[in-house]
């Protein structure tokens, strides 16, 4: 477990808190999973996050509250086999972000690289995966 206090805030948090940040939630409007998608990416991430200690969501870089040093993340909830949901819910800017930007074009638009910009800079935060690899600096 590990344990942040943030004086300016005074807010205990606990964590580790993972975030995985996307453009969009997948699938937010469908309760059945398409095993070929990014979606199927995300639940299984999000799965196999449920069975360590802490939190891991999901979190779009518009659903970011710097003010508050909030997100509006989303959790899966499994239902079923196949069949679960996201639902969504506020919490703290994770001390972890997993960038799963699913395209150049979207990594691209300004507000994508305003956020991984600011979330790069938390002193706290470790940044994985922060840009797409080009195959010529392979």
């Amino acid at each position: 477990m590990k344990i942040r206090y943030q004086a300016e805030d005074k807010m205990l948090h606990l964590g580790p808190t993972i975030g995985i940040l996307a453009t969009l939630i997948p699938g937010s409007n469908r309760e059945v999973m398409d095993p070929r998608s990014l979606q199927a990416e995300l639940i299984y991430l999000s799965i196999i996050g449920n069975t360590f200690p802490g939190q891991i969501y999901l979190l779009t870089p518009g659903g970011i509250n710097w003010a508050n040093q909030t997100c509006r993340g989303y959790v899966y909830h499994q239902l079923s086999q196949y069949r679960g949901r996201w639902e969504s819910s506020i919490f703290p800017l994770p001390d972890v972000v997993y960038d799963r930007i699913h395209s150049r074009s979207a990594e691209a638009r300004s507000n994508v690289q305003y956020a991984k910009n600011r979330l790069m800079k938390l002193p706290y935060l470790k940044y994985f995966n922060p840009h797409y690899l080009n195959k010529w600096n392979v």
